[in-house]
């Protein structure tokens, strides 16, 4: 069993209808969380031989015996393919993939699952955007079956969450929300989020955030979907929220977690089912 998550954000996606929706939603998205990316060159965003920076991190017990035994598998539990694809597409209009599915077959080479490095075979596919980007459908049907995932991801598991960030919570409403219940029934979504709280950017007024975030609980709960949650800076509301709003045994992931130790302490000692992502500037990938 994949005892590893991380959550980098790995740059994949397939053109669906139009190149230049896909530049749109990115450059929505990416100005809206406040990003901004140096330039890198191409051949630095492509893993040619599979995932070598992850040789060396142990994870898990099966990983400490001889050196032909492979590592465990990764889950990358964080990846934002339509907006990666954009900033890709846009970057590198020459780039060496033109499809969700080159990319992804071409990122987790083939020859790296059966190497002695890290190599990830699971990812989740995060929408976080309000109004609810309507591409979800696409990409997720192009993975509906195992002979898909094998022919056209490579392999490699596709899944997805859904939700709005709390920098998007301003403009939640019901026609947001119906269209999320609708993704969320389908097979290869795997929960709900990122939702949350940041009170660092506040790009949506803090009491918005904060029922926006418990609107999104309850249809979580409600449907029984593990949570994606991003907090930051908010450390005695999320807390607070969480308690009250979501059963003990609830499967929780806090990603990229950045606030302070306390929080996670009191989060791991109230949720038994709750994981905490912490990402490369933390463990040196």
């Amino acid at each position: 069993m994949p005892t590893l998550v991380f959550g980098r954000a790995l740059s994949t996606f397939k053109p669906l209808r139009s190149q230049r929706s896909l530049s749109t939603a990115y450059s929505r998205s990416f100005k809206k969380m406040g990003k901004k990316k140096p330039p890198v060159p191409e051949s630095a965003l492509l893993l040619e031989n599979g995932c070598p920076h992850l040789s060396s991190i142990q994870t898990g017990p099966d990983s400490l015996g001889p050196e032909s035994t492979p590592p465990n598998p990764v889950i990358d539990t964080h990846t934002h393919l339509v907006s990666t694809f954009g900033a890709y597409r846009s970057k590198y209009p020459d780039g060496k993939f033109l499809t969700i599915h080159d990319f992804v077959r071409g990122y987790f080479r083939p020859e790296a699952r059966v190497s002695n490095s890290g190599f990830v075979t699971d990812l989740v596919d995060v929408y976080c955007e309000a109004p609810v980007m309507k591409q979800w459908k696409e990409v997720a049907d192009s993975a509906l079956t195992e002979e898909q995932r094998a022919s056209d991801w490579g392999g490699v598991q596709y899944h997805f969450v859904i939700g709005v960030h709390p920098h998007e919570a301003r403009h939640y409403n019901d026609e947001v929300e119906k269209d999320i219940i609708e993704a969320a029934s389908h097979s290869r979504c795997v929960g709900m989020g990122e939702m949350g709280l940041d009170y660092h950017y506040d790009n949506s007024p803090r009491e918005i955030q904060r029922e926006v975030l418990k609107r999104q609980l309850a249809v979580a709960v409600g449907l029984n979907k593990p949570l994606t949650i991003h907090t930051r800076e908010a450390d005695d509301d999320i807390l607070q929220i969480l308690k009250e709003n979501v059963p003990q045994d609830h499967r929780i992931h806090i990603h990229c977690f950045t606030d302070t130790p306390e929080l996670a302490k009191a989060l791991l000692e109230h949720f038994p089912n709750l994981y905490i992502g912490i990402t490369g500037k933390y463990i040196g990938l």
